[in-house]
């Protein structure tokens, strides 16, 4: 006796349980999920607040035409995320050695003012002399502030407001290379772009965090109008990569920062190597002060 095999629509109810199950697997994440999964990924041990640290950093600028600077330095940082006692308002310290090919300067923050290191005594970075040594250190100070948010992406993604529901991605990098991610759309009161003057700027912001690792690996960010100016399409983009473990945390040990035109072209402008980096460090305000 031969039996007849039962066609899908002679099943409907199994053939609807394949199609939820497809649809469940394929869902995406909500925005709490999301948070706890990049929780996970980037925590291998309880961690606290980072509000200060100390860092070997290597900075090569990507300038891509003759015009356009290119170079490499070393930097020795030391940066404190301070409090004015009085106002309760963020100040951020910094004090850094920047070694290249033709020198080695050592530039600072403290608790008044800028200062550097000249003929071997203290001087206010405020002269006109000094005009482009105190525009390095006002982009080191946003890139130090910058490094504190992005080793602690489920805190910058706790920060959204206004987000978009969770969707899929690509992060497409040249030709070729395509990361499938998730992404959110939302809104960070404060960021510190490189590119704007001032230390803090809320942005429209855009995360992108790999579906397979979910670790952050990208964040757009555009400057968002203040009252009466036009908004600007103009931005930029933080790629995030090799990632390791250290102390008790999963962080990038490689940040390339990209501009972003109006049309939305990336372009790179600077890549930074950790090659080591202390996120427990206990450092008080006076270790900024310039020296006597």
């Amino acid at each position: 006796m031969h039996h007849r095999i039962r066609p899908w629509h002679a099943a409907p109810s199994l053939l609807l349980l394949s199609l939820s199950t497809v649809a469940v697997a394929q869902a995406e994440p909500t925005l709490a999920q999301l948070t706890e999964l990049v929780t996970e990924a980037h925590r291998t041990a309880a961690a606290t607040t980072i509000v200060s640290f100390r860092a070997d950093l290597r900075i090569e600028e990507l300038a891509r035409t003759a015009e356009e600077h290119r170079g490499q330095v070393e930097l020795e940082v030391r940066f404190l995320d301070w409090k004015h006692p009085d106002t309760g308002r963020s100040y951020p310290l910094i004090r850094y050695r920047q070694t290249d090919s033709s020198r080695s300067i050592e530039h600072g923050r403290d608790r008044e003012d800028y200062w550097a290191m000249a003929d071997g005594k203290p001087q206010n970075m405020r002269s006109r002399e000094l005009a482009t040594d105190l525009e390095h250190a006002r982009r080191n100070i946003k890139l130090a502030r910058q490094m504190v948010q992005l080793v602690d992406p489920s805190h910058l993604l706790a920060t959204v407001q206004e987000p978009s529901l969770v969707h899929d991605e690509e992060l497409v990098q040249g030709r070729t290379l395509k990361t499938p991610c998730y992404t959110v759309t939302g809104k960070l009161p404060s960021f510190p772009l490189r590119q704007q003057d001032g230390e803090e700027a809320a942005v429209e912001a855009k995360l992108f965090v790999d579906k397979v690792s979910h670790r952050l690996i990208g964040l757009e960010v555009r400057p968002l109008p203040k009252d009466g100016e036009t908004a600007s399409r103009d931005g930029e983009f933080v790629l995030l990569s090799e990632h390791r473990e250290n102390q008790g945390r999963i962080v990038p040990t490689r940040i390339v920062h990209f501009a972003i035109d109006a049309n939305g072209k990336r372009r790179a402008q600077m890549g930074v190597d950790l090659t080591t980096l202390d996120l427990d460090a206990k450092l008080e305000p006076a270790a900024f002060d310039r020296p006597e």
